[in-house]
């Protein structure tokens, strides 16, 4: 974010001083200011080829593939999201289309209706990302120390959807709604995309957050095309109707996804306190379930629950239960009743309330 509003302020004065150097000649101009973008992108590139060598040497360091849960990536996991995950994807795509093509064409509607001129105008569309650097942060603290990520939601949509409100019908200083909107954005991006790790596995979050950018920026270049003919036929009072039109929109899904969240069990909606004891829960439920009466060594013989509402699998939620006490190595279910007798004993010993008790014919944990 702050670069973005570091890019906003700074290209006017930016492009002028590049202008000067070259003065007419217009494609040297241009050519230069491309070869500038060459360069940040090939910063981006090799900041990304670092990140990716330290991964690489963190996995073998923490020997993360050692403590996995055994499932699959595929193509075909986006078939198997919940409802809730498909309605996070719908509210993304609706809120963000009616925020950025905004900020692109924002700098203008300024100008015209309210008489900024092009450096008013450009600190006053800079605003979104320029607060939302610092209120982002703080936003994110809330929701981790209070939950209720649907009603955060909620409230963002609400707040933007007044936001817009100031600003098509009224002649209020637009700084007012560009705050206004600047604080809500920060909320929405705080609430709406770790909704993505309650509803959905781990090892599918890494397609899960593909599909979703993949929409939202469909989305982006669809309605961009659109509001930019809006403007130009039709003014920025209808264009600014047609982005309260989105919120709306997304407002339907963000209730949907309340009335779906209450229905089953209102993970999404609770508190971190409430949530930690829904996940005891459902791992005291695995363990304990008669599902597991029989060897896990065979991918039959376990439960799919992936298409259930919370995000871990049944699968998962034990083999990580199991790791934490092996102590960092998948478990191996195959082992003989004194080993899982030890397990019992180191269970206790973590203070867990979980009782183990071993079958000697066939290696139960019940």
């Amino acid at each position: 974010r702050i670069g973005s509003t570091v890019g906003m302020v700074t290209l006017l004065p930016f492009y002028n001083a590049i202008a000067s150097h070259f003065g007419e000649d217009k494609a040297r101009l241009m050519g230069a200011l491309l070869f500038f973008g060459a360069g940040l992108c090939i910063l981006s590139l090799l900041a990304s080829v670092i990140l990716g060598m330290l991964d690489i040497r963190a996995s073998k360091i923490l020997k993360k593939e050692a403590s996995g849960t055994g499932e699959s990536i595929k193509l075909s996991d986006i078939t198997r999201f919940s409802a809730a995950t498909w309605l996070i994807f719908a509210i993304c795509v609706t809120y963000y289309v009616a925020i950025f093509p905004f900020i692109s064409l924002g700098k203008l509607f300024f100008e015209q209706k309210f008489g900024l001129t092009p450096d008013e105008a450009g600190i006053c569309n800079s605003l979104v990302y320029f607060i939302g650097a610092g209120a982002s942060p703080i936003a994110g603290i809330l929701i981790d120390k209070y939950g209720k990520n649907v009603l955060w939601l909620l409230s963002a949509i609400l707040i933007t959807l007044g936001a817009y409100a100031l600003l098509a019908f009224t002649f209020v200083h637009p700084y007012v709604a560009m705050v206004m909107m600047a604080i809500a954005y920060s909320m929405c991006a705080s609430a709406l995309w770790p909704m993505v790790s309650l509803v959905v596995p781990e090892y599918q979050l890494g397609t899960a957050y593909g599909m979703m950018q993949s929409i939202q920026n469909l989305g982006l270049a669809l309605v961009s095309i659109a509001a930019g003919t809006i403007a130009t036929k039709y003014g920025y009072f209808l264009l600014a109707l047609q982005f309260m039109a989105w919120l709306a929109l997304s407002a339907v899904f963000i209730l949907i996804l309340w009335v779906w969240d209450a229905a089953n069990g209102g993970y999404l909606n609770a508190s971190p306190a409430k949530r930690k004891e829904m996940n005891e829960d459902e791992i005291r439920s695995v363990l304990e379930g008669e599902e597991y009466r029989e060897p896990l060594i065979s991918d039959h013989s376990v439960l799919d629950v992936s298409q259930t509402f919370r995000s871990s699998t049944a699968r998962e939620l034990r083999n990580k239960y199991m790791v934490r006490i092996e102590g960092g190595s998948k478990p191996d279910f195959t082992r003989s009743a004194e080993f899982h007798r030890s397990l019992a004993d180191r269970s206790i010993n973590l203070g867990q309330s979980y009782a183990f008790s071993s079958n000697a014919n066939r290696g139960l944990l019940k």
